[in-house]
C-alpha cells in the first residue's frame, strides 16, 4: 500500500477496539463485488523508499482455486463500519468556480441548485458527503437545459453503474 494509505490505515486501526481493521476483502479482476474475505496477518516494518509503498500480507480461503500467484485483484481493508451514502451520477455534478453543485427539482417543479461536498467516485457514481438529503430529486439528465429557478417536467429515471463495472442498476 502507498505511504499515505498506510498512514490512514495506522490512524484508523488505533481507533478500533476489535479486529475490524484486520479484515480484508478481495475482488478478482472479473468480479464486481468484494465477496472474498480474509485476514491481514503481516505488515512490513519499513517503507520502500524507491516506491513509497509498504508490503502487507493477508490470508484467505481459496476453495475455488481462483486466487493464483501473479493474478490481479482489488483489495480493501475494512477500517470502519459501513455507512450509508448518497450517490449521484458524476455527470450530475456541476463545477461552479470553487464549488460543486447538483441541480434538484423542488416545490412547484422549480429547479434549485444545491452546493454539495464531494466524496470519491464509485462505479461512475459520485459520493455526496453533504448538501443533499435522501428525499431530494436530483436532475440526472437534461442538465444543459435546466437552470436554477426554471420550471421543469420531471420524470422518474434510473441510474446506471459504470459500463465497465457490469450491468447492475442503482435505483435513485
Amino acid at each position: 500500500m502507498s505511504e499515505a494509505d498506510y498512514m490512514a490505515f495506522l490512524r484508523e486501526r488505533k481507533k478500533q477496539k476489535g479486529s475490524l481493521a484486520d479484515r480484508v476483502e478481495v475482488s478478482l479482476s472479473d468480479e464486481i463485488t468484494f465477496d472474498r474475505q480474509g485476514t491481514l496477518n503481516f505488515v512490513d516494518n519499513a517503507l520502500d523508499r524507491s516506491s513509497g509503498t509498504i508490503h502487507a500480507r493477508a490470508t484467505m480461503p481459496n476453495g475455488d482455486l481462483l486466487l493464483t500467484p501473479g493474478g490481479f485483484a482489488r483489495v480493501r481493508l475494512a477500517l470502519s463500519t459501513p455507512a450509508s451514502v448518497l450517490l449521484v451520477p458524476d455527470d450530475s455534478v456541476v463545477a461552479d468556480q470553487s464549488d460543486h453543485i447538483v441541480l434538484t427539482v423542488g416545490p412547484n417543479n422549480l429547479v434549485a441548485a444545491k452546493n454539495v461536498q464531494l466524496g470519491d467516485l464509485r462505479y461512475g457514481l459520485r459520493v455526496i458527503r453533504s448538501g443533499l438529503e435522501p428525499s431530494d430529486k436530483v436532475i440526472i439528465g437534461g442538465i444543459p437545459m435546466a437552470a436554477p429557478g426554471s420550471k421543469v417536467s420531471p420524470h422518474d429515471g434510473s441510474i446506471q453503474l459504470g459500463a465497465d463495472e457490469g450491468k447492475n442498476q442503482v435505483k435513485p
